[in-house]
């Protein structure tokens, strides 16, 4: 399956247990698992996409949400292709949106599965100090997207080494607007206000 995510375009591939993400959601109280979405799923291939960085330096945001939106495109296509062969090879499959709010869900700043953590349990990267995921290959400009099959695949395991340096480095903690890095972890509210008031969006999902 990861071989034919890399032929069809995917920059990134890997393999997710259901069982893994259920028994360990990223919060237990709000658990973004798969089988809240379907119980009978058994494995999640998981799909990296990475963003050009071309577009971060320009001078508006406008290359950036355009750059976005292909990459975004981009991805679901091939992640509608995947889950297509697969359901023709008799394996009940489909796809989860790459960017999704669950509205009655941790008011509303969540969607019904964490990508990030998807992409850390199928050992594509770890989460950094600013708890975004980070790839060896490509750091923190990336996408991903989960495909849910009810056919069981090898899963991949968690990278042991941490991909982010964490406080020697802090170049994510400096150079974020409102300050909302918080030595692994987040200020939603800080980063929510930099996104509405800065024409550059900062990449601090």
């Amino acid at each position: 399956m990861k071989k034919r995510a890399l032929e069809l375009g995917a920059d990134l591939a890997g393999i997710a247990s259901a069982a893994t993400l259920n028994a360990f959601p990223p919060d237990p109280r709000w658990p973004q698992t798969p089988e809240r979405i379907s119980p009978y799923t058994k494995s999640v291939i998981v799909l990296v996409q990475r963003i050009p960085a071309g577009a971060f330096r320009t001078k508006s945001n406008v290359p950036v949400q355009y750059m976005d939106m292909l990459v975004l495109r981009k991805m679901d296509k091939i992640a509608y292709r995947l889950a297509s062969e697969l359901e023709r090879q008799g394996h009940p499959t489909f796809v989860t949106a790459a960017q999704e709010t669950d509205w009655d869900y941790k008011r509303a700043s969540y969607g019904r599965l964490s990508t990030r953590h998807l992409g850390v349990e199928a050992g594509l990267g770890t989460l950094g100090l600013e708890v975004n995921i980070l790839t060896p290959e490509f750091g923190p400009r990336v996408y991903l997207t989960g495909i849910l099959t009810e056919l069981e695949l090898e899963p991949d395991q968690r990278i042991t080494e941490q991909v982010c340096i964490g406080e020697s480095c802090s170049r994510c903690l400096h150079s974020c607007p409102p300050n909302a890095v918080q030595h692994w972890g987040i200020d939603k509210r800080g980063c929510i206000s930099s996104t509405r008031s800065t024409r550059r969006r900062p990449r601090c999902s």
